[in-house]
């Protein structure tokens, strides 16, 4: 990527350990981002499927950021989308996207227009993503349709707990994480 490079946390998480980080060098803009074990138990598999989404998407001209692709392969390479995927010995896995300029939209400054363009988009998503046939993608994927509603009992409970904090001390302030579940 080039020396001194410039970092800085996108992803709300603080340092290096942020889930995305934009690095910035001479050789360009990039996104670092950190498949979280948090959200994906089996973060080689969650890796594996987006590189395969990613890169069918780009071959069907379907406008998303590249992966960048390794220089060299390591000793975790055994199938192809893992020249796009660097593990760290803790376990982690890392892609490197390029950085695509722009600002994240939000519900306030929605205008008709971008609410059609990505309308359109998803639109066509949808009809590409039915040819999608990849080992990583589908068992996920589907195992994680048939783990939703025990999921959802989980987010219940844990929801309960929390604000049973707040209802026992009233000045309890929730941690971020907290806060996450009980707005959402």
């Amino acid at each position: 990527l080039g020396l001194n490079p410039k970092i800085t946390p996108l992803g709300g998480g603080k340092g290096i350990h942020d889930p995305y980080l934009k690095i910035e060098t001479e050789a360009g803009a990039y996104i670092l981002r950190n498949i979280s074990e948090a959200l994906f138990p089996d973060t080689i598999g969650a890796a594996r499927c987006e590189v395969h989404l990613v890169n069918f998407m780009l071959a069907q001209s379907i406008p998303l950021a590249e992966i960048i692709k390794k220089d060299s392969q390591d000793a975790y390479d055994t199938v192809a989308e893992d020249a796009f995927i660097t593990r760290a010995a803790n376990g982690r896995c890392y892609m490197l996207y390029k950085y695509i300029e722009g600002e994240v939209g939000s519900a306030q400054n929605l205008t008709p227009g971008r609410v059609q363009a990505m309308a359109e988009m998803l639109a066509r998503f949808h009809k590409v993503s039915e040819k999608i046939d990849s080992p990583y993608c589908r068992p996920s994927f589907t195992r994680s349709m048939l783990e939703l509603e025990d999921n959802a009992v989980k987010i219940e409970d844990l929801l309960k707990r929390v604000l049973a904090k707040k209802i026992e001390k009233p000045a309890y302030v929730y941690s971020r994480g907290e806060r996450l579940i009980v707005e959402n």
